[in-house]
C-alpha cells in the first residue's frame, strides 16, 4: 500500500480546518445583513399599520357623515307629517300633527314630523354648534328630536 506524502497530509488538514465552521468576521457580517433586513421589513409593516389605521379612521368619519345626511333627508322628508288633513278633528289631538318646518336659520333647522314612523310627532332640531367647552370635537352638528306632547 502506498503511503501519502506529508504534504499532501498538510493539505488534507488545512481542507479539512477550512470546512469546520464560519469565522467570527464571516458570523457578524451576516448578522448585520440579517438586522439591516428586518429593520426594513418591519418599517414597512409598520407604515402600512399606520397608513391601513387612518384610512379606517377616515371611513368611520365618512360612514358617520353619511348616516347623519341620511337622517337629515328622512327627517326633512318626514317633515309636515301627519298633517292636519289626515284626521277628522285636528283640534282633538294636537299633538298628532305636525307642523313642517317651524323656522330655520344659518346654524339651526327645526321641524316637526313622525320620523321614528310610530305615529308620534317629534320636534326635530338640527343645530350647528360652534364650540363645546363639554365636547372636543366641536365645531359639530348636533340633532335631537323630542316627542311632541299635548298641551293640556
Amino acid at each position: 500500500m502506498m503511503k501519502p506524502s506529508p504534504t499532501r497530509l498538510n493539505g488534507l488538514a488545512a481542507t479539512k480546518r477550512s470546512h469546520k465552521g464560519f469565522s467570527l468576521l464571516e458570523l457578524l457580517i451576516s448578522l448585520l445583513i440579517l438586522a439591516t433586513v428586518t429593520g426594513a421589513v418591519f418599517e414597512q409593516i409598520n407604515r402600512m399599520q399606520k397608513r391601513s389605521s387612518s384610512e379606517a379612521m377616515k371611513l368611520d368619519q365618512s360612514q358617520q357623515l353619511r348616516e347623519f345626511m341620511d337622517q337629515t333627508v328622512r327627517d326633512l322628508h318626514m317633515a309636515g307629517y301627519p298633517g292636519p288633513s289626515m284626521y277628522a278633528d285636528s283640534t282633538a289631538h294636537p299633538y298628532r300633527v305636525a307642523q313642517g318646518l317651524v323656522s330655520v336659520s344659518p346654524t339651526q333647522i327645526l321641524m316637526e314630523g313622525d320620523v321614528n314612523n310610530d305615529g308620534q310627532v317629534y320636534s326635530v332640531n338640527i343645530s350647528y354648534v360652534a364650540s363645546d367647552p363639554n365636547d372636543p370635537t366641536c365645531p359639530c352638528v348636533r340633532r335631537s328630536a323630542i316627542a311632541k306632547i299635548d298641551a293640556d
